[in-house]
This record gives structure tokens, sequence and C-alpha cells, in this order.
């Protein structure tokens, strides 16, 4: 059972909170789930063509660049922006060609980084975290050596060559005017030769002299048993080629032989992936913009490899700033209020009165509190407040009771 008391304004009021609440992630997987993500920004490089970057990488950089650094940059857009600025200390802030990029949701802060909380682990010794002013130091010194890939690439080598020939008579013999003839590397077999020639000069006939044709196929000893009677093969080794026509023709084109070993030709190639660099203790790398939850590692030679490497094998942790409002009633009864017990069993109802229990009729007898209900106008229960043990009602001074709760 339960008694109601009328609450006044003055007794109910709300008073704002600022939890911290520790976030902390460990694992690259963790961070994906919960939104987190590391991007690379990179310095527009070169002539644009219109007014749009189809790059994501130039428009992080550029973001970046406007939303915090441009008042601090050379560029000719210094000082045209209102830059969000963390702290009112002046510090020197510069971005270069790379910055890497946190961006941490806003569900995963609140209102804010509480600021000096942020700290990135990487390993034992190197550590990154922020002065409470918007500014990430190290705190240990590391120093990354050149991360270099190699791409090793093969190929069937192949050799080609060409000579462009004009007409000489010698007797009746019309002979394609060859300087010298046409040398093969050792270790080639040639595969082809082709004549480009005005239509009906070629020098290349098969079936026995029948058909004319601009091209054959084969080593040149093949090559000598395909062409007609009518041209001869100086050389039939696979070294050298030379042909003559045996009856007077006009002959003006280029002979084209190409040729192919069967060693395979293999290139190997380097790729800088990361910069050597070094990061003393207590070195300025970045800054950190505390309501927007977003950090900026601004030295250009371990950006990437922060983005890609460093920052997906170490840990994130910080504090965020949420805002509670804590509800506060005060529940008052004064010496003359709720001093007899309404509890169905303090009666004795095998009488028609339905009078009070014996034991209970004492002089002595104190109604406890144990429950304090809070009641809408419409009668409905929308708040219950439990004591930690049973309270005696006073009957001599009033009594408040304050239910708090958080929304």
């Amino acid at each position: 059972m339960s008694a109601f008391i009328k609450l006044n304004k003055q007794d109910a009021f709300i008073t704002p909170y600022t939890a911290h609440k520790p976030y902390s992630y460990t694992t690259n997987q963790e961070r994906i789930i919960a939104g987190i993500r590391f991007r690379l920004g990179e310095a527009i490089t070169g002539s644009r063509t219109g007014d749009i970057e189809v790059s994501n990488l130039n428009r992080f950089h550029s973001s970046v660049n406007q939303l915090y650094f441009t008042n601090y940059t050379s560029s000719i857009e210094s000082g045209s922006f209102e830059n969000y600025n963390q702290s009112t200390l002046f510090f020197t802030k510069s971005l270069g060609d790379n910055v890497a990029i946190i961006s941490i949701p806003q569900f995963l802060f609140g209102e804010n980084i509480k600021p000096g909380t942020f700290e990135f682990n990487s390993g034992s010794v190197f550590h990154i975290v922020d002065d409470g002013e918007g500014n990430l130091f190290t705190s240990g010194a590391v120093s990354y050596s050149a991360t270099i890939s190699s791409s090793v690439s093969s190929s069937s080598q192949f050799f080609s060559t060409q000579r462009s020939g004009g007409i000489s008579t010698i007797a009746s013999t019309t002979e394609l005017n060859l300087s010298s003839p046409i040398s093969i590397p050792s270790g080639y077999t040639v595969v082809t030769a082709s004549y480009d020639g005005e239509e009906g000069s070629s020098p290349f006939y098969l079936d026995s002299g029948t058909t004319q044709v601009t091209s054959v196929t084969g080593s040149l000893a093949g090559l000598l048993s395909l062409i007609s009677a009518g041209e001869v093969l100086v050389s039939s080794d696979d070294t050298k080629v030379q042909f003559q026509e045996t009856s007077p023709a006009t002959l003006e084109g280029t002979i084209i032989i190409t040729a192919t070993s069967s060693s395979i030709q293999t290139t190997t190639t380097n790729y800088e992936i990361y910069p050597a660099s070094t990061l003393t203790d207590n070195e300025l790398i970045g800054n950190i913009y505390y309501s927007h939850g977003m950090l900026t590692l601004t030295k250009s030679d371990i950006a990437k490899r922060f983005q890609e490497q460093v920052l997906r094998s170490g840990s994130l942790s910080w504090k965020g700033s949420h805002t509670i409002y804590e509800h506060t009633y005060n529940c008052r009864s004064n010496q003359s209020q709720l001093n007899f017990t309404l509890n169905p069993s303090s009666y004795n109802n095998t009488t028609a009165s339905g009078s009070v229990n014996d034991n209970i009729t004492g002089s002595y007898f104190q109604p406890y509190v144990t429950t304090v209900g809070l009641y809408n106008d419409a009668n409905e229960l929308i708040a219950v407040g439990k004591l930690g043990q049973p309270i005696p009602k006073s009957q001599h001074s009033d009594m408040t009771f304050a239910v708090k709760f958080d929304a």
C-alpha cells in the first residue's frame, strides 16, 4: 500500500553531469567494426584539369588543409579561411605532402575527446600522446628503415631486325643488295621473315615457286626449303640470312627478320614502399581536434607508413565526454504524515470492523519506509526508488527522501 504526497516544483531539479567513458581498441578488426577509419591524404602534384579532383587521396589532404592548416601554410590561400583551432595557445602548425588521418565516430567520444587522454601504443617502446592542448607528441624514440618491395618479371627474349634493299645488277642476276648479311645473335632462332615492298615484288615464293608470299615462317633451314628455286638462301644456318633474286625484278622494300630465344629474361624492379624515418622522444608529429574526433599526423615521411602499417598494428585509447542529466526529486514528509502503516497484514479481517491487530497497537509501534514511488498527474508510476534498508518514520521531525536517476 502507499500514501500520496504531492510534490512542489521546487522539489524537482535537473543537474547536468559530464561523464568520461574510457574507450580502447587493440586490433584493426575491432576498429573497423566500431567505425574508426585510417586515411591517407596526399597533396595534389602536377597540373589540374577542371575544379574536381578524382583522387580521394587529394580530397582528404585538401579537406584537412582547408579545415585546419590554411592559415599556417604559405599557399596562395593562406589566411582566406577561418581555421578551426583547438587551443588559443600558439603552436607551429605545418602540413606536408602526406598526412595520416585517424577519424573516430562521434558516438565513440560524445561531445569531445577528453583532452590529455588520447594514447596510441605501438609495442612497449613507442607511443603517441596528446598534451591536452591539441598537439600530438611522441613518447619514446623509434627508427624505421626503408621498406623495399621487389617485383620480378620473366619473359622470353625477342630479337627483330630489318634491312632495306635497293637494286643492283650482277650479270643476269638481280640481287637484293644487302650491304652485309643479317646477323642473328647467338642462341636465337628465326621464326619469321617478311617483306614489306610493293605488291608482286616479294622475293618469297612457296609451292616450288608458284605462290608468291610476303612472309615465311620457320628456322633459316626451314625457310630455305620453303623458298622456291628462284630464290636462293645464301646461308642456311641460324645465324645469318641473305636472299637473292635470280631473275630480273624490281625489289624496293624492307626484309624484316624476327627471332626468339628459348632462354627466359628475368627483370627485377625495386620499389620503395616506405622511406626511412626517425622519431625522437617528445617530438611534435601532429594535431588532435577533440570535438571533431580527428587526428592528423603531419610528418610527411611517416604518414604513409603509419596509415597503412603502424596504426593498424597498434592500440588506440581515449576517454569520451558524455553529458548526463541527473534528475533529483526531494520527497518530503512532515512529522504528522505517514505515521501509520498501510500494510494489509496489519488489520484483523476476522472482525466486521477490520480493527488493527493487537501486536501493533502499542505506543512504540512505528511504520518503516521501504520504497518511494514517483507518479505523474495521471497517477501512473514512472519511477521507483528502493531504500537500502527500511527506515523508521519519525513522528518528531520532518524527513526528506531524495530520489535520483540519470537520463
